[in-house]
């Protein structure tokens, strides 16, 4: 077979079963069903679902939302990462690239903070960097 096929062949072991499934009378060269979940677990349902859980409080652990939506660790952890673009920071999930919203609501704040800065950067700084004690202290 490796003549025939090259690397493509498949190993010894699969020549083997199929061998033995031809003795056993098997006719068919396609996979029988499956029983218990169905296979296609990454649905658009899912990810929806799993997006809500995570909004809605983002200091969820994988368990937790496994376990709540009756989903598989595994497939949730597929999901956040390959589907949603998510990472975990901290103990927070946060989007890995921000969104076309979030970059403009970023681009606005940080337009606003120019503005301010203009001629009194002294004021500005003091009014947003403010703290307690020995250690809260910037100025």
């Amino acid at each position: 077979m490796d003549g025939a096929f090259g690397e493509a062949s498949p190993s010894y072991s699969i020549v083997q079963e199929w061998a033995k499934q031809f003795c056993l009378r098997r006719e068919s060269v396609k996979d029988e069903p499956l029983e218990g979940r169905p296979v296609e677990v990454v649905t658009e349902e899912n990810i929806r679902r799993i997006e809500e859980e995570l909004l809605s409080g983002r200091q969820l652990m994988l368990k937790e939302i496994s376990v709540r939506l009756e989903i598989p660790k595994t497939i949730v952890i597929w999901i956040i990462h390959k589907h949603l673009h998510m990472k975990k920071v901290s103990a927070s999930w946060v989007p890995r690239l921000l969104s076309s919203i979030q970059k403009e609501n970023c681009l606005t704040c940080c337009q606003k903070i120019l503005e301010l800065c203009c001629g009194n950067q002294k004021q500005v700084l003091e009014s947003i960097v403010k703290g307690g004690g020995k250690h809260g202290t910037l100025l």
